[in-house]
């Protein structure tokens, strides 16, 4: 039924799970056997953001209607419209999102996802502070959660603004770390508690 919210999220879970195995159009169908709930749209806006449609993205989680969603879907698509924004170059309009998106100050995934878009966004040397406390601060929740994958992206983030400041030896030493927690994980499955993180 439409509105089984337990359909729903398996759906989602689903849905994920073909995104992880490299399915975009199977995910994205399975995304809308979600229908209209938070959890679709989400989905659907997640199948979308990973194949660089912004304009699906912010059609499905961009509305003023998401302000009625309960506080965790409206945080979420506060990340993937920030997202969509990012992939326009909008900058400023992505960085406006992610302040809703962390909203309430919990230590979730969320949050982690939001931060290292914030971080991301902050390429510019006058940022650099912000984006290094932005990942570690991502960094943080990752170890709280025990989410080695959204650990390994955190050193790749680490890696990514090394590189871009010239920083040789750290960028080496943040990817070593990615490996290693990647090796560790090996018998995880291909996504974890977040699978919005896939996008």
């Amino acid at each position: 039924a439409p509105d089984d919210e337990i359909a729903a999220q398996l759906a989602v879970r689903r849905c994920a799970m073909l995104l992880a195995g490299g399915h975009p159009t199977w995910a994205i169908l399975m995304a809308r056997a979600a229908s209209e709930s938070p959890a679709g749209r989400s989905a659907i806006a997640t199948c979308a953001l990973a194949s660089g449609d912004a304009d699906r993205t912010l059609s499905m989680v961009g509305g003023a209607d998401t302000a009625d969603w309960p506080v965790h879907w409206r945080r979420l698509a506060a990340v993937l419209a920030a997202g969509a924004f990012r992939l326009r170059g909008q900058r400023r309009a992505a960085l406006q999102w992610l302040t809703a998106a962390l909203e309430g100050g919990s230590h979730d995934w969320i949050r982690a996802e939001a931060l290292l878009l914030q971080a991301s966004l902050c390429s510019e040397r006058a940022h650099l502070r912000t984006a290094l406390a932005a990942i570690d601060a991502s960094r943080s929740i990752a170890r709280q959660l025990a989410a080695p994958a959204l650990l390994a992206r955190c050193h790749d983030a680490a890696a990514w603004l090394s590189r871009e400041y010239g920083e040789a030896r750290e960028a080496r030493d943040a990817e070593r770390a990615a490996q290693a927690v990647r090796r560790r994980a090996q018998a995880e499955p291909p996504f974890d508690a977040s699978w919005p993180l896939l996008a």
